[in-house]
């Protein structure tokens, strides 16, 4: 099978369908898969068309990202928060919903909620091949702090073991691994998989600008974009960052899916 893997469209129909046309995509070709590592929506103009096109698609794995989570909390909750605005989730709301007045934004939910229900019954916390393991951020890692540590898990005090039995790990636990740092984790070693980690998520620039040894910047017009791929570590990063440079990242991997 060839796998047309990306992530992090975040709403950016154009430049996704630009970039798996550029990778030869044919969704005619019974070879042909799609694989999205997560965040379809949010922060960009075309909700609508994206969504259309994703559920028109046989040959799809759509893995759930922390914006899917995001999505999912502001539906069920029913009015908007600062950071609703901030992540792109309020726009996706009113761009599916069809944007009512602020007194019945709760219709908007309601209505993006049914209209992305066949949506999210594709969502999966990870997608495995002979040679692959398709996230959006990480696997599920164990999370401790250091004795004493009392400052919060985005801080000095937080570590991570690696987790045996990842696969059976529990909804919350998923739902961690979607969020921090990729390639932090990859560095400290949490890939004990024997496969490579494919993942979004995080903006590839990141791991460039690590390899370059600050030879490269992260937002600035000598950073890479390009897919970051690390054998050594196991791992290939894929997002592009559409938000900030307009575009996507669609890398081509051949592999067997699992019996």
């Amino acid at each position: 099978m060839k796998l047309f893997v990306t992530s992090d469209i975040h709403s950016f129909y154009e430049p996704f369908i630009k970039a798996l046309n550029e990778a030869g995509f044919d969704q005619n070709n019974e070879e042909h898969w799609l694989v999205v590592c997560g965040d379809c929506f949010d922060r960009g103009p075309d909700s609508e068309k994206l969504l259309h096109y994703l559920m028109t698609l046989e040959r799809k794995i759509l893995v759930k990202g922390n914006h899917d989570l995001l999505l999912d909390d502001l539906c069920s909750r029913g009015f908007p928060y600062s950071h609703d605005k901030s992540n792109g989730t309020l726009r996706t709301v009113q761009d599916l919903g069809g944007s009512p007045l602020p007194s019945d934004f709760h219709k908007s939910c309601e209505i993006t909620w049914h209209k992305t229900a066949a949506y999210r019954d594709c969502l999966v916390n990870y997608f495995e091949t002979e040679k692959y393991i398709f996230v959006h951020s990480w696997i599920p890692t164990i999370t401790g702090y250091e004795k004493g540590a009392s400052k919060p898990w985005h801080q000095v005090g937080k570590y991570y073991e690696y987790m045996e039995n990842w696969r059976d790990a529990t909804a919350s636990e998923w739902e961690e691994a979607m969020w921090g740092n990729p390639f932090w984790k990859a560095q400290d070693g949490m890939n004990k998989t024997g496969k490579t980690i494919v993942f979004g998520h995080w903006h590839c620039s990141l791991g460039h600008l690590c390899d370059s040894e600050g030879e490269l910047s992260e937002f600035g017009e000598d950073a890479k974009w390009d897919p970051y791929i690390n054998e050594e570590q196991g791992i290939i990063g894929v997002d592009r960052c559409t938000a900030h440079t307009g575009e996507c990242n669609v890398v081509v991997l051949e592999d067997n899916f699992l019996n």
